[in-house]
């Protein structure tokens, strides 16, 4: 047979698929704008050739992300860093107390903040001592103060003197603060940030206060020491208030305590917020501990956890609920306090497990009769004055009372039954409940919580 060759079906030219060609791209340019490091030398004795002598004409020359080193010396002067200002980093060089910013005798921006962080992000300040002992007649009202939706890491400062001696007498100087509010406590903006390994004494109202919806901040490892035994004002050490929330860890809290009896000072103070953690936080010679609190039933404290502090030697309760559902109290220790160890008024679906309470002047746990649908268990109290375990509630839960308790160990409880294991082999015995009910907390904004003039 003849050979029939096979059509090729081949492109013509037109339709023939293009060859590949990879193309040989170059590397773009970094076109990144690299930051800026200025240097602050208030008489220039330490670097001859800084930039500036003033914290202000540094911020004024830098540009968002540069770095301001400050050399030792005094800076009287209000450090405000606007909202085109973020992730600037202010650093003291040098032991932090040589550097040092002071209140000045009048204050250009309002908030009358030594420093303020307004609505720039990621800022850092760092290393200081900011005092508020200046010349101002009035004195600042805060010692940084973080707000208008900005952000700032405050970090390894000594924070001192934040006093402000109005003739109103309002007496609400604050260390540190994220969040703004007015006086009476009307919520003007949020503030985040960190304030870890500051020390914060000699302040007026509040250590580091985190206030309003949209605030958060961490607290954490800072020294916070009140003024002790005062009839002044009700202070408080930390508090995280109004709907902002807070990790509060590592902290020691010192002699936050009224001497008068409108209110009561608090080291720890969660005021009408929740989601808070409390972790690992000592706090000593305090009216109150640690307390979470609401006024407004609707505004209760809730799902917040406090694990793992030490309470010690506090006025009132180691650690206090009241008006506070579902939270989380969890292996604590709350010892020589001159009421309860812990107490839990108004209170419900909270659980107190796995805490340690000893030699407290009243009970070691205490449920007032408002506290129901709360759980005890495996806590541990001994050596308490009144009883061990006290629950003055009513209703179908362990021993007649409206609460559970499982594994609780104690030398003594009112009921009997609410212990699972007597230590020392003897019955609680009952001498009469002294009620003593929460007195309300010196919280920012109050004008009832100071006894006169400072």
């Amino acid at each position: 047979m003849p050979f029939t060759p096979r059509p090729t079906h081949r492109k013509a030219n037109s339709q023939r698929r293009a060859p590949r060609v990879r193309p040989n791209l170059a590397r773009l340019e970094d076109r990144t704008v690299p930051s800026t490091v200025w240097t602050v030398d208030d008489n220039h004795a330490q670097i001859p050739s800084a930039n500036f002598t003033t914290i202000h004409d540094a911020i004024n020359a830098a540009a968002a992300g540069d770095t301001i080193k400050v050399y030792a010396g005094t800076y009287t002067e209000q450090v405000v860093v606007p909202s085109t200002k973020s992730n600037l980093n202010i650093v003291a060089v040098g032991p932090q107390s040589q550097v040092k910013i002071v209140a000045p005798a009048t204050f250009a921006d309002p908030t009358e903040a030594v420093v303020h962080v307004a609505g720039a992000a990621h800022v850092g300040i760092h290393g200081f001592t900011i005092n508020g002992g200046g010349t101002s007649v009035a004195g600042p009202l805060f010692g940084v103060l973080v707000d208008q939706g900005g952000s700032a890491d405050v970090t390894d400062n000594r924070i001192t003197g934040i006093r402000n001696h109005t003739p109103d007498l309002l007496l609400q100087a604050v260390a540190v603060q994220f969040g703004q509010a007015t006086p009476a406590g009307v919520f003007l903006s949020a503030g985040s940030g960190t304030a870890a390994r500051n020390l914060i004494d000699n302040y007026e109202k509040g250590g580091i206060i985190v206030v309003g919806t949209g605030s958060n901040a961490v607290i954490e490892a800072n020294r916070v020491l009140g003024a002790g035994p005062t009839n002044v004002i009700a202070q408080n050490g930390i508090e995280v208030a109004d709907g902002a929330t807070a990790t509060v860890r590592g902290n020691t809290v010192l002699g936050n305590k009224f001497m008068g009896t409108s209110a009561e000072g608090v080291g720890i103070l969660v005021y009408q917020s929740s989601n808070v953690t409390v972790q690992g936080n000592t706090a000593i010679g305090n009216d109150e501990g640690i307390l979470l609190f609401a006024d407004d039933p609707a505004k209760a404290v809730i799902n917040s956890r406090v694990t793992g502090n030490v309470t010690l030697n506090n006025t009132f309760n180691g650690i206090g609920l009241f008006n506070a559902n579902n939270d989380v109290v969890e292996n604590n220790v709350a010892s020589f306090n001159g009421f309860d160890g812990i107490n839990l008024e108004q209170a419900t679906g909270d659980r107190v497990a796995g805490n340690t309470t000893l030699f407290n002047g009243r009970y070691g746990i205490a449920l007032e009769a408002t506290a129901t649908g709360d759980t005890v268990v495996n806590n541990r109290a001994t050596n308490n004055v009144e009883a061990d375990l006290f629950d003055g509630s009513t209703g179908g839960g362990t021993a007649g009372t409206a609460n559970t308790y499982l594994n609780d160990r104690a030398d003594t409880a009112l009921p009997t039954a609410l212990a699972s294991t007597h230590q020392r082999g003897h019955e609680g015995h009952d001498h009469g409940h002294a009620n003593r009910h929460h007195v309300h907390p010196g919280h920012h904004g109050d004008d009832d919580d100071h006894g006169g003039d400072d």
